[in-house]
């Protein structure tokens, strides 16, 4: 019985032993990339810090494997951190893509590696016709469910759509990201010049779009310094320091409806109309006395407001109600 029980405390120390292990060291692996578009993280943690993320196709090697991420280096830039090990395939492998079950049928959203629009086709197939092109995020019915195409119903129009571009959970822009609800903001720079959106967080990555000072945009997903933003019928990055929802904490709102109002002043002269909230941004425009206005987001010190067509901030103290 003693001897029973000595081994049973063996065994439950060596389990603790290796649950308490950090990681499974290996000999390097080489492996690439695949299912779009993935995040280097700096610990292997869903909440890490992004380093720099990945396409499909780009070569790493695995070092040791934590659970289900593995600690590699990119091999074309150096970078080291963590990646989801089941979007890595080890070289020699007979695929390169991970594989893709049906999606069952019901309610799914669109999705895309790219953060780009997708084909809804007339067949199973990239040879059919297209009978409309979705963006990232749409809500569509799968019909008939397949490993590679599913058939779908989408703006009362039914198709074909690739299965990999269906998800489970409204999602917008590459590798994923969970929609956490999405917010209004206004994009805002010193010089007052238009801001660039771009298709991915950092500075090098392709610009698709100039966004003017002012313009109103969706923030789908904010992260540490890139937020992911729609503006009129596109997607892409901006950084979260041109973007403002009041302005600053000085100009918190006291109300969400925007409402009619003009330009008023003392002496009667013109007011300046700036690209922030604050007078060291630029003056994009000077409203005479009596220019009537929107006040797009009211703040106790600046408001946000919109003359015409130009969108920009002016000094509450200068604007009345319209009665």
């Amino acid at each position: 019985m003693k001897s029973t029980r000595s081994a049973l405390a063996l065994l439950l120390a060596l389990a603790l032993l290796l649950a308490a292990m950090p990681a499974v060291s290996l000999a390097d692996t080489s492996a690439t990339v695949s299912g779009g578009w993935l995040r280097l993280r700096a610990t292997p943690s869903t909440t890490g810090t992004v380093i720099k993320s990945y396409y499909t196709g780009t070569k790493v090697t695995i070092h040791s494997v934590t659970g289900a991420w593995s600690y590699v280096t990119v091999d074309k830039d150096g970078n080291v951190g963590y990646m989801l090990s089941s979007f890595l395939v080890p070289a020699g492998s007979s695929s390169t893509t991970p594989s893709v079950k049906p999606v069952g049928k019901g309610t799914r959203y669109v999705t895309s590696a790219n953060g780009k629009s997708v084909n809804l086709r007339s067949g199973a197939g990239t040879t059919y016709a297209i009978r409309g092109s979705f963006s990232v995020g749409t809500k569509v019915t799968v019909l008939e469910s397949g490993s590679k195409w599913s058939r779908v119903s989408v703006n009362n129009k039914e198709g074909w759509m690739l299965t990999s571009c269906l998800s489970n959970y409204r999602v917008y822009g590459p590798a994923g990201v969970k929609s956490y609800g999405s917010a209004v903001g206004y994009v805002t720079s010193k010089n007052g010049r238009p801001v660039n959106m771009r298709a991915a967080g950092r500075d090098s990555a392709t610009i698709v779009a100039k966004v003017p000072v002012g313009a109103k945009v969706t923030v789908l997903n904010r992260g540490g310094s890139w937020s992911f933003i729609s503006y009129g019928n596109q997607v892409g990055y901006m950084m979260n320091n041109f973007i403002t929802d009041t302005g600053s904490s000085s100009s918190s709102s006291s109300s969400g409806e925007s409402y009619a109002a003009y330009v008023k002043s003392n002496a009667r002269q013109s007011i300046n109309l700036r690209s922030g909230p604050s007078t060291i941004y630029p003056i994009i425009g000077k409203a005479p006395y009596g220019t009537e206005l929107t006040v797009v987001k009211y703040g106790k010190t600046w408001c946000f407001v919109k003359i015409g067509k130009v969108y920009g901030y002016m000094m509450t103290q200068f604007i009345a109600r319209k009665k």
